[in-house]
């Protein structure tokens, strides 16, 4: 059942992008933060699917290479936002991101290592918290 899930989700995913590669347009530098920050927090969501599903045992290779994806991908998210200049405060929250985020990637790296799934959630959860706060900045410049 669980690798039902994850296929299902897989392809829900795939949909979603063929249906966004058709609608994709020039984003303003705003747009495009705004759209990044939005990306960290799904791939961070998708990480953690991955993670979860090595926890009760759908530990294939291929939901292992998603994960490691994923991750690859938010680092090169987390990346471009923290080129664009923040406000002191945003700065401060943006920093905190990354510093949770290289805690919780070397957790996820070593997943037949340890099992912290709940710090990982609660971590997790307190990343998006602060990425909303960078994602209502720029709804605001928009």
């Amino acid at each position: 059942m669980g690798r039902l899930i994850l296929k299902y989700s897989e392809v829900l995913l795939e949909g979603a992008k063929s249906i966004a590669k058709g609608h994709k347009y020039k984003f303003s530098k705003e747009e495009k933060m705004l759209m990044t920050s939005k990306e960290i927090q799904y791939l961070i969501e998708r990480a953690i699917k991955y993670y979860m599903a090595f926890q009760v045992g759908l530990d294939s290779h291929s939901n292992y290479e998603q994960m490691k994806k994923a991750i690859v991908d938010i680092d090169n998210n987390i990346k471009e936002i923290e080129v664009y200049r923040y406000p002191y405060e945003l700065e401060k929250k943006l920093r905190k991101v990354n510093r949770v985020w290289r805690i919780n990637r070397f957790f996820l790296n070593r997943v037949n290592d340890s099992s912290i799934p709940h710090l990982l959630l609660g971590s997790t959860e307190y990343i998006k918290i602060l990425l909303k706060d960078i994602e209502q900045y720029h709804k605001k410049n928009l």
